[in-house]
């Protein structure tokens, strides 16, 4: 059903005939059938979506240093989108099933092997260039989710894993290294990992906390810039009291919300030679604001 009212939305803005050819666009079908007899383990990685990881990649990474450059991002690099309302599917592989490819032809496959910069798509209602994010190693895709589906696909069949998209625009956060170093020792030692955020009844005061879950002991970690200190948690009945007089560790029970840390996030995040090595010897102009 969804279907037919696109192609009735196509028909009405294009006229049947041309919007008929643009359904047969060989684009989308030359990069599913590349994509369909390649053994890239890239494309089967699970993808996240922004909201999925919450605050994680924020708070794992200091705001400072934020920059806008253009740079080649590894596909493996790539770990969560800002949306996934075409698709039920998890990895590259299962959301590329999804794309209408609508007039996508052979101009899409030659998009994704060049220097990106500020194209925009060359595909009808695709805007603006695509744009990405780097928290230390990890890219979330800010704008062009479509084409990044297509492209991480199209690159990964013909390039294999350690393909990159080449000159693109990304906002980089570099790592907060000592946070990220307690947090994966953690990790190490077999811990599930989990972010939580108390707020005061104002709404003003914010604390972050780490819970780590192991098979014999839950504990707590009061997390601020660079540090994720351990704390003692007392019963949850004092706690309102005590967390308003000021005892924050009483305060993980107010945490509304806990955000899985994927250990394969985390571990991205710590990949981040990659940005680092062209941040300090850029290979592109800056991008203008």
């Amino acid at each position: 059903m969804m279907d037919d009212a696109m192609h009735r939305a196509q028909d009405v803005v294009y006229g049947q005939d041309q919007a008929a050819q643009m359904r047969k666009a060989p684009g989308l079908a030359r990069i599913r059938a590349a994509a369909s007899d390649s053994s890239c383990t890239v494309l089967d990685q699970s993808v996240w979506k922004r909201t999925e990881l919450g605050p994680v990649l924020d708070l794992l990474t200091t705001e400072g240093s934020t920059q806008r450059v253009y740079v080649d991002v590894p596909i493996a690099a790539v770990v969560g989108l800002t949306h996934r309302n075409f698709s039920k599917a998890l990895t590259w592989r299962g959301m590329l099933q999804d794309l209408h490819g609508f007039g996508w032809d052979e101009r899409v496959i030659d998009y994704c092997e060049s220097e990106i910069g500020h194209q925009s798509f060359p595909a009808p209602e695709a805007a603006y260039e695509l744009k990405l994010a780097a928290y230390g190693g990890a890219v979330t895709c800010t704008n062009g989710v479509h084409r990044l589906v297509a492209a991480v696909n199209w690159l990964g069949a013909t390039q294999g894993e350690h393909a990159v998209l080449r000159k693109v625009s990304v906002w980089y956060r570099p790592t907060d290294a000592s946070l990220v170093s307690a947090l994966r020792a953690l990790e190490q030692q077999g811990a599930r990992l989990r972010l939580g955020c108390a707020r005061d009844d104002a709404g003003i005061r914010r604390m972050w906390f780490i819970e780590s879950t192991t098979a014999h002991r839950v504990s707590y970690f009061h997390v601020t810039p660079g540090r994720c200190t351990p704390i003692q948690v007392g019963p949850r009945w004092v706690a309102k009291a005590r967390a308003w007089a000021g005892l924050e560790a009483d305060a993980v029970h107010f945490v509304s919300e806990w955000f899985d840390i994927p250990p394969t996030v985390l571990d991205t995040v710590v990949k981040d030679a990659w940005i680092d090595a062209q941040i300090r010897a850029p290979r592109y102009e800056a991008p203008l604001d």
